[in-house]
C-alpha cells in the first residue's frame, strides 16, 4: 500500500469516528479558469466551519468531506511567520502585488486554522493533523 493511501485511510477512519455533518454546493461563475467552485460547510459539536472550496477543472466530481479537510488541513498546518510560509509554498515576494497576494493566502491559512482548532480542540486538531501528514 502506497504511504499517501495509508494517510487518506487514516483521515477517513477519524471522519467516519467523528460523524461530522458535511454539506456542499456547486456555484455557478462565469471565470473562464475551468476551476470549480463550491460553498462547503462541517459541522461538529454545535460549531459549524464554512468556506469555499475550488477545484481544477480536472476532478470532475463533487468535493467529499475526507477531500476537503486534506485541503482544509494543509491550509492549517500554517505555523511560522509569513515568510517561512513564503519560502515553504513558493511565494515570490519582489513586488507590491506578490506581497499582497502572499498576506491574502498567510491570512486566509491563519483564519483555518484558528477556526479548525477553535472547532475541534487542540488534541482532536492534532490528531486530524497527524493522519494527514504521515
Amino acid at each position: 500500500m502506497e504511504t499517501r493511501d495509508f494517510e487518506q485511510e487514516m483521515l477517513v477512519d477519524i471522519l467516519e469516528e467523528l460523524d461530522l455533518e458535511f454539506t456542499q454546493e456547486h456555484i455557478e461563475t462565469n471565470h473562464h479558469n475551468l476551476s470549480r467552485l463550491f460553498n462547503v460547510s462541517i459541522s461538529f459539536g454545535g460549531k459549524i466551519f464554512e468556506t469555499h472550496f475550488t477545484q481544477g477543472s480536472a476532478i470532475t466530481e463533487d468535493p467529499e468531506l475526507p477531500m476537503v479537510m486534506e485541503c482544509l488541513l494543509s491550509d492549517a498546518s500554517t505555523e511560522g511567520d509569513i515568510l517561512e510560509f513564503a519560502g515553504e509554498f513558493g511565494f515570490e515576494i519582489s513586488t507590491h502585488d506578490q506581497r499582497e497576494e502572499l498576506r491574502r493566502v498567510h491570512g486566509q491559512c491563519v483564519k483555518t486554522r484558528e477556526s479548525l482548532l477553535d472547532m475541534f480542540g487542540e488534541e482532536l486538531f492534532s490528531r486530524l493533523q497527524y493522519s494527514d501528514r504521515n
